[in-house]
C-alpha cells in the first residue's frame, strides 16, 4: 500500500524517502485491537475524485504515512533570567528530526503547547543581558469559548483526565465518553431531542437542556467518574477477577434505582394563574413541551403545540388563551408543502382555527383545524 503512494502526487516524494528507511512497527499491536479497525487505503490510487472525497483520501493516506514514520525528535530549551529581582522564563525548541511531522508539516500541536520551533542564542550561566525595552501590559482573562462540534467531540474523547482516582483516570485515558463510533451519534441524538441546538458554528444548550442539567448535575449518572468505575469493573471481568453476572446485576439494580428516582421527581410545566381553560373556565392550564393541557380530571382540553410543522411558543399559547387569538404565526407549512402565515383563534368549543391576515382586497378567511 505504501509503495503505491509513490504514484500519489501529494505524498510521492515523502514516500520515496520513507521506503529507503525502516518503517516503524509501533502501530502493529494485536493486543490493542478491540472493536474498531483503522481506515487504510488500498493499492488503487484514485485519479479523479470530487474535492471532498479527495480530501478524505488524503487524510487517510497521510495518517497511514504518519503512523509508520519515525518519532519526531525535538530539543527544548528553557532559560531563566533575572531582572529587577524577578525571574522570567524564555522557552525555545529546535527540531532535530521531524519524523512523522514531516508528512504534512504538523506543528499545530506544538503551538498549543507553547513549543513553537525557535532557536535561542547560546548562553552561559551568569551571562549579563542588556534590556532593550520593557512594557507593562494590562490583560484580562477570557471566558471559555463555546463548544463547536469538533471541540465537543474532543472533550468527550478526553473526559476523565481530571479524575482524582489514578486507576480510573488511566482507564479513561484511551476511552473518554463513548467511542469514536458513538460520540457523533450521541450529539445528534441530543440535537434531535432538543437538549442542545446549533448557534452558527457553536453548540449551546436549550432551555429544556438546562432544566435537565439542573435535575441531574448533582447525581452520579452525570459524573464521568461513574464511567471510570464501569471501565474498572469491565477490566476486572476481562482479567477474570470479577464474575460478569455480578456486574450485570449491579447495573440492573442501578438502572432500576435511577429510573425510580427520576419518575418520583416533580417535573412541573409552566403554570400561570392567567391561563384559563377555554372549556372548564378554570385557571388550570399548564404548558408542556409538546402540549398545553388542562389539569382538571374532568376536563379533556388539550392543545398540541406543533401546528403545521411549527412549534407554537409559550407567548403565543398564552395570547391564545388570554385573548382568544395568537400573534401572526409565520412559516407554517400546508399539506402540499406550501408556506403560509396565519393567526390561531379559539372557537367556542375550545378547538382552534386559522385566521388569515387581510389580503389586498381586505378579505378574511377562517379554516378550522382538524
Amino acid at each position: 500500500m505504501i509503495k503505491q503512494l509513490e504514484h500519489y502526487e501529494d505524498y510521492a516524494k515523502y514516500t520515496q524517502q520513507l521506503r529507503r528507511s525502516s518503517l516503524t512497527k509501533r502501530i502493529v499491536n494485536d493486543v490493542k485491537v478491540t472493536d474498531h479497525h483503522g481506515l487504510l487505503i488500498t493499492d488503487k490510487i484514485p485519479t479523479e475524485l470530487p474535492k471532498k472525497e479527495a480530501l478524505i483520501y488524503k487524510m487517510i493516506a497521510g495518517r497511514l504515512l504518519e503512523a509508520v514514520s519515525e518519532v519526531c525528535i525535538k530539543e527544548t530549551q528553557k532559560i531563566t533570567v533575572e531582572a529587577g529581582h524577578k525571574n522570567y522564563e524564555i522557552k525555545g525548541c529546535t527540531i532535530q528530526s521531524a519524523g512523522w511531522r514531516a508528512v504534512n508539516g504538523s506543528f499545530s500541536e506544538m503551538e498549543k503547547e507553547d513549543e513553537v520551533p525557535q532557536e535561542i542564542p547560546e548562553l552561559q550561566k551568569g551571562d549579563t543581558l542588556k534590556i532593550m525595552d520593557n512594557k507593562i501590559l494590562s490583560k484580562t482573562t477570557q471566558p471559555l469559548a463555546l463548544y463547536t462540534e469538533a471541540t465537543l467531540l474532543s472533550a468527550m474523547e478526553s473526559a476523565g483526565k481530571d479524575l482524582e482516582d489514578e486507576n480510573q483516570r488511566q482507564l479513561l485515558k484511551d476511552t473518554g465518553i463513548g467511542t469514536p463510533a458513538t460520540r457523533a451519534a450521541t450529539i445528534e441524538t441530543l440535537l434531535k431531542r432538543n437538549y442542545i441546538k446549533r448557534q452558527k458554528k457553536n453548540i449551546v444548550p436549550t432551555e429544556k437542556g438546562l432544566k435537565v442539567f439542573e435535575w441531574v448535575k448533582d447525581r452520579k449518572i452525570a459524573d464521568v467518574a461513574l464511567t471510570g468505575e464501569w471501565e474498572a469493573s469491565l477490566n476486572e471481568i476481562e482479567e477474570g477477577k470479577r464474575p460478569p453476572e455480578e456486574f450485570l446485576q449491579a447495573m440492573k439494580d442501578y438502572t432500576q434505582k435511577i429510573t425510580e428516582d427520576f419518575l418520583a421527581m416533580e417535573i412541573e410545566g409552566i403554570a400561570s394563574p392567567t391561563l384559563v381553560c377555554p372549556v372548564c373556565k378554570k385557571q388550570s392550564v399548564r404548558l408542556y413541551e409538546k402540549v398545553a393541557k388542562c389539569t382538571e380530571d374532568d376536563c379533556q382540553w388539550l392543545f398540541f403545540r406543533n401546528v403545521c410543522g411549527k412549534q407554537v411558543s409559550d407567548q403565543a399559547v398564552m395570547a391564545l388563551l388570554a385573548n382568544g387569538k395568537t400573534m401572526l404565526l409565520k412559516g407554517l407549512k400546508s399539506k402540499a408543502g406550501k408556506s403560509f402565515d396565519a393567526f390561531l383563534v379559539l372557537q367556542e368549543d375550545g378547538s382552534t382555527a386559522f385566521e388569515f391576515p387581510p389580503l389586498s382586497n381586505n378579505k378574511k378567511g377562517k379554516i378550522k383545524r382538524k
